[in-house]
């Protein structure tokens, strides 16, 4: 009897040896299990996390879209209103130029005009000049004539006063 009383020990303690195996595989499998559940709650935190920043992110990037869309929109009415101010000034400079040229044009003609003056100023001072040259020539040598003939005269005038003053004496 005491050997089927041992055996049925060794059997309980094979069996116990079994149990607590087994009990030792569900504590690993229970720590194990923890362990997993620890790391998928980590990991849904860590996703909840992500998220939240995804979140945070996405708001930032569409508030940065918006503000770029903005800026974008304000750099293209800018470049618009300088294109339009480029346009005017531009139009303003060939204006400008144009008149620039129609001056520049009248005060060549104006110059030419004044060269072509003096010009003629100097030829008619020239020729005044010559012909004041020519009448003060003939008024000396008609001056020069009338006291010849003034000297005529006189001596007419005293060759008749002695034929006068002869014949005076004559008739006398």
């Amino acid at each position: 009897m005491l050997t089927i009383v041992e055996e049925e020990i060794v059997a309980c303690n094979k069996l116990l040896d079994e149990v607590i195996n087994q009990r030792n595989k569900t504590e690993k499998a229970n720590k194990d299990f923890r362990d997993i559940q620890a790391e998928v709650e980590n990991k849904r935190q860590f996703s909840r996390e992500l998220l939240k920043k995804e979140q945070i992110i996405s708001r930032q990037k569409q508030s940065l879209e918006e503000r770029t869309q903005r800026l974008r929109e304000k750099h293209k009415q800018r470049m618009s209103e300088a294109e339009k101010k480029y346009t005017a000034l531009q139009a303003e400079y060939e204006q400008i130029l144009e008149e620039r040229k129609e001056i520049e044009k009248k005060a060549a003609d104006e110059k030419t005009i004044y060269n072509e003056t003096l010009t003629k100023c100097a030829d008619l001072v020239q020729a005044w000049n010559k012909e004041k040259s020519e009448i003060e020539s003939e008024y000396k040598a008609m001056k020069d004539r009338i006291e010849g003939y003034h000297q005529e005269i006189r001596l007419t005038l005293e060759v008749q006063k002695i034929h006068l003053v002869r014949q005076y004496k004559c008739t006398e």
